[in-house]
């Protein structure tokens, strides 16, 4: 990709927003045809991360800013999580990214 300069704005955009509709497709197609661990319904945090694709650290850190559902028992340190409740946001994670893509596609279209 070129420089980006005032004049070239609206096709480096519209260059932009293309790039982010194939990487979306390759992201759900890749998610298409991950074949999801076997797990039970609730899971610990080793396999929340297994399911999610993130490193354990990186789970914990998406718990701290409230990012992540999950459960404690009470004067236990163990995080549990719901796996119907991951899988939908999952789901939801890719709607939003089609969401702002069709955005960005609107914003790009009206200039």
């Amino acid at each position: 990709m070129k420089e980006i300069t005032h004049n070239n704005l609206p096709e480096a955009l519209t260059e932009i927003s293309k790039e982010v509709s194939e990487i979306l497709r390759l992201h759900r197609q890749f998610y298409k045809y991950r074949k999801l661990p076997e797990l039970p319904d609730i899971l610990d945090i080793k396999q929340a991360a297994e399911l999610l694709g993130y490193k354990v650290s990186s789970v914990y850190s998406m718990c701290n800013r409230s990012i992540l559902p999950y459960k404690k028992i009470k004067g236990s340190k163990k995080l549990f999580f719901s796996r119907a409740e991951l899988l939908e946001i999952l789901q939801r994670k890719e709607t939003r990214a089609e969401t702002e893509q069709r955005a960005n596609d609107y914003l790009v279209s009206k200039k």
